[in-house]
């Protein structure tokens, strides 16, 4: 028999299915709408502001998601205009092309001939020296809506070093990919503060980048010279409560373990488990953040444990896997796969932590939370509270207060309906 098909693998198939199945049957599955179109900020800059920029240089925080909606590169889009120059262009974590892992290094882009700088290595701030004679800097990136992707804190960074050095900082706006309505889970505190962390705001805040400018800004979360504004060149045409492939902008994964909508609307919650002892990026597979495990799990009983809470929008498939790459490279793989029922009643910081707690009960020896947890949390209440046997009912409730005043907080903000 071929080993593909060995029994233990045909039960576990067989156990998979029943599961998934009864899941279903228990939830109901997502309303779509179809898409409307939206233009995103660099489809009106070139609508309507590109006079404004002529005879001018500039300078560029972006990486390949730069791009209007029939997918031409804003560099390749201002390469049409002699009298505007690029400068530089600086690049955010995965670099420039949104390819790579760890740090990223300088280089010269091709195209344009301008130094591409990378922020996100030694330097996370473009120096003075950067940025002598740019005039304007522009910044136009897809971040997912998440506290820890660290785009908005190269987003932030770059504002303030524009702001210090006399340059107007444009921000072209784009979607929130999971809907500017949701709000939740821990907010950042100042002892926590990293780069995937610097803005006291929860896990999923519920604003644009643009509105996210507007409000650091506007609240003093960084020190500005008096009277610095950026300027936010809106989108048109996006509602709050549309999801990302409710528009008809293309999807462009804007990080490489980010290949689908999908993968964003868990990620608030299922990135707690990008640390070390578990494989949660796909590692050769394509399923990440999905795709959840380790070399202990029990991914029978922890999906079973899982399904037993009726997690809304959510159910769980117990999984064997053995990533091609990483640290289990051949290993065999306990695990689950979360299977998004309805992403209107998910609640994907939540799930994280409903994963977590169940974890910690089925495997207490086993499992043990790092300060990571905290870096990403924002706080290290979550880690303590897990660690304490609170409940998950205690551990929302012990955020809500806090949200609900961010909420009141950026409403000031607020760009689009």
């Amino acid at each position: 028999m071929n080993p593909m098909y060995s029994r233990n693998n045909i039960i576990l198939i067989l156990l998979s299915v029943i599961m998934f199945m009864s899941g279903c049957g228990q939830k109901t599955a997502t309303q779509l709408r179809s898409p409307i179109t939206v233009d995103p900020g660099i489809e009106n800059l070139f609508k309507q502001y590109i006079d404004e920029l002529k005879g001018k240089t500039v300078g560029l925080v972006i990486n390949h998601t730069a791009a209007d909606k029939k997918g031409v590169s804003i560099v390749d889009k201002f390469m049409e205009y002699d009298d505007i120059t690029i400068q530089a262009i600086f690049a955010p974590e995965h670099g420039y092309r949104g390819d790579q892992q760890g740090r990223i290094v300088d280089e010269v882009d091709p195209v344009s001939g301008a130094k591409i700088y990378s922020l996100h290595g030694e330097l996370y701030k473009p120096t003075p020296e950067m940025l002598e004679g740019i005039d304007v800097l522009i910044f136009d990136m897809q971040s997912v809506g998440v506290k820890f992707y660290t785009y908005i804190s190269t987003m932030g960074r770059a504002m303030q070093a524009a702001a210090e050095n006399g340059v107007e900082y444009w921000v072209l706006d784009r979607p929130n990919p999971i809907t500017g309505t949701r709000v939740d889970g821990t907010i950042q505190e100042s002892e926590t503060v990293s780069n995937v962390g610097l803005f006291p705001i929860p896990v999923q805040y519920g604003l644009t980048m643009g509105e996210l400018a507007k409000m650091v800004v506007g609240e003093g979360w960084m020190e500005f010279p008096e009277g610095f504004q950026p300027r936010i060149i809106k989108m048109t045409n996006w509602q709050r409560d549309r999801w990302y492939d409710e528009t008809d902008i293309p999807w462009i994964k804007p990080s490489p373990n980010m290949p689908l909508i999908e993968t964003a609307i868990v990620y608030p919650g299922m990135c707690f488990f990008e640390v070390r002892g578990f494989s949660i990026k796909g590692s050769g597979r394509p399923h990440p953040f999905i795709w959840m495990g380790n070399p202990w799990l029990n991914g029978n009983k922890l999906a079973t444990e899982l399904n037993k809470l009726n997690i809304p929008g959510v159910d769980f498939t117990p999984i064997e896997f053995a990533p091609t790459s990483g640290s289990f490279e051949g290993e065999k793989l306990g695990g689950i796969q979360v299977n998004i029922i309805d992403r209107n009643e998910l609640e994907p910081v939540k799930l994280g932590v409903y994963i977590m707690h169940t974890i910690l009960r089925i495997h207490p020896d086993e499992y043990e939370l790092t300060t990571k947890v905290d870096r990403l949390a924002g706080t290290e209440r979550l880690r303590n509270a897990l660690n304490e046997g609170q409940t998950t009912e205690q551990i929302f409730e012990s955020w809500q207060q806090p949200l609900e005043e961010f909420k009141e907080l950026r409403t000031k903000y607020l760009l689009y309906q």
